[in-house]
């Protein structure tokens, strides 16, 4: 136990003096945190007692973005969410999960919150064996948060929206052998989403609010690109705690696109959009009984899909899901 209160010590130092290391967990759009993709799986997930819990969790982040024409010159948009994620057994082999987040954003434009996006899966165990299990998921996003909230009469970028505004299909594998965790997956969204943010409107306001404008990419009738994930996991568990490690690797097979009215509303492909992001996890979680038990995450960005760009090229995600620093701390209740 000292030693689980000394290595979350530790990291949350890391974290204070150390804020502009670049990080980010999984994705918000939160295909790797669903059913037999998630992290910091217990070796014996899909058994009959893992198969019906509650989780709260509590998400933080923040992004670095522009502020006037200087890229040197950063602030931060911040983000925060509570999310509620219920998993229910049918059957001995078999679980459906439901996840709800409610999001707020505190940023250079504007500050927003509202309801997310409903995630949901099911879950099969496919093998059980004392040192190995597998089980695999299908699922989507339905969504039902507001991808299009505005500032006035003016649409307001990706960052800002509650919700990513997509119909997904989410698939994925998850194999457990004894310390080790390998998960894979996919998210592909069905449809463009509403959202009309343009630079124009902003444009005819004063010059700070068109600089702060033209710092995001233009996401109007936004088509977001098909991402495919790899997790690789090490984990040490104890009686009554565990701590884990690893790396997620995020590939966005295909860029986003936009459509641009100055071209006759034809789509146009964002630079930098597609590409692998990998983030090395770390975290960990102590059991007050069999019931109850509380886990911390931490993620540590190790490349950008931007990276390779010159500053004046380098823009927040278009998908609004790009985060410097990422900590989640989550409560679950077994039943």
């Amino acid at each position: 136990m000292r030693f689980f209160i000394s290595f979350f010590c530790l990291i949350n130092s890391l974290l204070i003096f150390n804020s502009n290391i670049l990080a980010q967990g999984c994705s918000d759009a939160g295909f790797c945190t669903m059913g037999a993709m998630r992290p910091n799986q217990n070796n014996h997930l899909f058994k009959k007692i893992n198969l019906r819990s509650i989780e709260i969790t509590h998400y933080f982040g923040f992004n670095n973005v522009r502020k006037g024409d200087s890229f040197t010159n950063k602030v931060n948009d911040y983000f925060q969410s509570l999310i509620i994620d219920a998993n229910i057994g049918v059957g001995a082999k078999n679980s459906v999960q439901l996840k709800l987040p409610y999001n707020l954003t505190y940023g250079v434009m504007a500050n927003t919150s509202g309801i997310g996006d409903i995630s949901y899966g099911f879950t099969r165990n496919l093998i059980e064996k004392q040192h190995l299990q597998i089980g695999a998921t299908v699922g989507g996003k339905i969504p039902l948060g507001n991808s299009n909230v505005k500032e006035g009469d003016k649409p307001l970028p990706m960052y800002y929206q509650p919700g990513l505004g997509t119909w997904d299909f989410i698939s994925g594998l998850g194999l457990n052998y004894k310390n080790f965790l390998f998960t894979t997956g996919v998210q592909l969204p069905l449809n463009a989403n509403n959202n009309t943010f343009l630079w124009k409107p902003w444009n005819k306001e004063s010059a700070q609010d068109s600089i702060d404008a033209n710092n995001y990419q233009r996401t109007n009738r936004f088509r977001r690109g098909t991402d495919v994930m790899l997790r690789i996991e090490y984990n040490l568990r104890f009686a009554s705690w565990n701590i884990h490690t690893g790396l997620l690797n995020i590939y966005r097979i295909n860029k986003d696109q936009f459509m641009n009215p100055a071209k006759g509303n034809k789509y146009e492909s964002i630079p930098y959009s597609n590409g692998l992001v990998s983030s090395w996890i770390v975290g960990g979680g102590y059991r007050f009984s069999v019931k109850s038990q509380i886990k911390l995450v931490f993620a540590f960005r190790l490349n950008d899909r931007d990276a390779y760009a010159k500053d004046a090229d380098k823009a927040p995600n278009p998908d609004g899901l790009k985060r410097f620093f990422v900590n989640t701390i989550t409560y679950e209740y077994r039943f």
